[in-house]
């Protein structure tokens, strides 16, 4: 019994487990090298807009991969429909439909500011956790 030692779940993750079959540590997408168009269904203008000017942005720092493609796509929508929404109240003349818009608007934007949170758009706290490759843009920025 006294030949079992403790081993740490650190160092049997990367020697394996029974049958010492090593463990995929990293799995993660890779990322999209070219910017992808807006989809068809994306109608609203300041999707669009949001679309053409963040998509780049992502690509460029490796954030957006092919996976992540629906969800960018969720994110657009909202920002769009935040505007869309405004658009109605300020054009809105009754108070009870006012009242029924400040409380949808309200609704989709704290769900944009999720989706912002998953993306890491929503300040420097957020970006915490996420794998940037900073040696890459560093790099890339020399050369321009």
């Amino acid at each position: 019994m006294a030949d079992k030692r403790y081993k740490h779940s650190n160092k049997k993750k990367l020697e394996g487990f029974r049958g010492h079959v090593p463990i995929k540590l990293c799995a993660s997408p890779r990322p999209l090298g070219i910017v992808p168009n807006p989809p068809d269904w994306l109608k609203l203008p300041r999707s669009v807009s949001f679309w053409e000017r963040m998509a780049p942005v992502l690509v460029k720092h490796k954030l957006l991969t092919k996976i992540d493609l629906s969800s960018f796509e969720m994110l657009c929508y909202l920002y769009g429909r935040v505007f869309q929404l405004e658009d109605k109240i300020f054009r809105s003349r009754t108070l009870r439909d006012r009242q029924k818009l400040n409380t949808e608007l309200r609704r989709t934007r704290a769900e944009f500011g999720e989706w912002l949170k998953m993306f890491g758009m929503f300040g420097p706290a957020s970006r915490d956790g996420l794998d940037i490759h900073w040696e890459d843009i560093q790099q890339r920025e020399m050369e321009y």
